[in-house]
């Protein structure tokens, strides 16, 4: 049996080309002018067969955009703000930073936070994503995907010292960070004085010991301590053994 539409017959083919023309047509013009130039394609489909411009459609489609993203490797020197378009037409959308910024997403999935550099840089789907060094940018050129599957966040163990002057906020700075990330606030200072104030009751000669169980605890030698009561500050490098026994771990040469 022939079927035709109602549309087609010659009484309602004007009123369907007005509707075309006069609402259709305007819309999709709109919409158009609103996406970025990357972001469709234009064929001249004039005297063309539906075969034929489906074809010219597919050409298009493999030009412009490939079947799945691809990482690009760009080479950035001191403005990483330019690699955000480095190598782009005028009218391709501008890529932006990543959701890991300008840390390193494969030194975070290992378990570090590094900073990344713009030398070693990759733009994937429309992201720009920096890296420590030439050895995790090609790690991640390779398969990005692994690296992609979890937000960011920061690992379990991680160190992270804040310093300042008096009032410029490193408690509070320190104590947000605590319950955000259930981090162990140290405070230096602090260790510091409790040991002096022990050491001053239980005095003892000896020099920094390896073994804490010798004298039950890590001392200042007998001229350090001497030092700091009369006022010299305590070398940062000296305090270290004090936070790593306080922590519970055992000092070993």
């Amino acid at each position: 049996a022939i079927v035709q539409r109602v549309a087609d017959l010659d009484e309602n083919l004007e009123d369907e080309l007005n509707n075309y023309e006069n609402r259709e047509k305007p819309a999709l013009e709109d919409m158009i002018s609103k996406l970025p130039y990357s972001k469709y394609i234009q064929v001249d489909a004039a005297g063309l067969t539906p075969p034929q411009i489906l074809e010219t459609v597919l050409a298009k489609v493999n030009e412009k955009n490939p079947l799945r993203p691809i990482p690009i490797m760009l080479e950035g020197e001191g403005d990483l703000k330019s690699l955000l378009t480095q190598g782009q037409d005028e009218n391709d959308v501008p890529r932006k930073w990543s959701i890991w910024n300008q840390t390193d997403p494969v030194a975070l999935k290992k378990g570090r936070v590094e900073p990344g550099q713009g030398e070693f840089a990759c733009a994937y789907c429309g992201h720009v994503f920096l890296f420590a060094n030439e050895e995790n940018q090609k790690e991640f050129a390779q398969n990005p995907k692994p690296f992609l599957k979890e937000k960011p966040f920061m690992p379990k163990e991680f160190r992270l010292a804040l310093l300042g002057v008096k009032g410029s906020g490193k408690h509070t700075m320190a104590e947000k960070l605590s319950e955000k990330y259930g981090w162990k606030v140290i405070e230096l200072t602090e260790v510091l004085m409790n040991k002096i104030e022990e050491q001053k009751a239980q005095f003892k000669e000896k020099a920094l010991v390896n073994n804490p169980d010798e004298l039950g605890t890590v001392q200042f030698s007998k001229e350090e301590f001497a030092q700091i009561q009369v006022g010299k500050p305590v070398d940062i490098k000296d305090s270290i053994p004090f936070v790593v026994q306080m922590l519970g771990h055992k000092l070993e040469k």
